[in-house]
C-alpha cells in the first residue's frame, strides 16, 4: 500500500480533474472484472478515477477493498468517483513527480 501526504492527495487530486472516469461499479459491486479493468487501465494511467453507479452507500468500503486489490492508494473519493494512484514500475517512465514527503 502506498503511503501519501496531504500534499501529494492534494498533487494528485488537481492532476486528475481532466481524466474521465475509465471503470464503472455497478448493482454486482466489486468483481473480478471490475478489479481487472482497474489493473489494465494501471498499465496505461497512472492515475485511474472509478465511477460508483450502484452501492453508493457502501462505496467507501468498495473503494478500499479496490485499492487493497489493485496495490494502488486511494488518492479521495469526491461524490460517486473514486481517484487512485499508482506509479509505473519503471522511474524513468512516471509521468507524475509527486512532492516529497516531509
Amino acid at each position: 500500500m502506498i503511503n501519501l501526504t496531504s500534499a501529494q492527495r492534494s498533487y494528485l487530486t488537481k492532476n486528475s480533474h481532466k481524466i474521465k472516469p475509465v471503470v464503472y461499479v455497478g448493482q454486482n459491486g466489486l468483481t473480478e472484472a471490475v478489479g481487472k479493468a482497474v489493473l489494465e487501465a494501471f498499465k496505461h494511467n497512472e492515475i485511474v478515477k472509478v465511477k460508483f453507479v450502484s452501492n453508493k452507500e457502501i462505496k467507501r468500503d468498495i473503494a478500499t477493498e479496490l485499492e487493497s486489490y489493485t496495490e494502488s492508494a486511494l488518492v479521495r473519493i469526491i461524490g460517486h468517483i473514486a481517484i487512485y494512484y499508482k506509479p509505473f514500475d519503471e522511474v524513468e517512465d512516471r509521468i507524475l513527480r509527486l512532492p516529497k514527503s516531509e
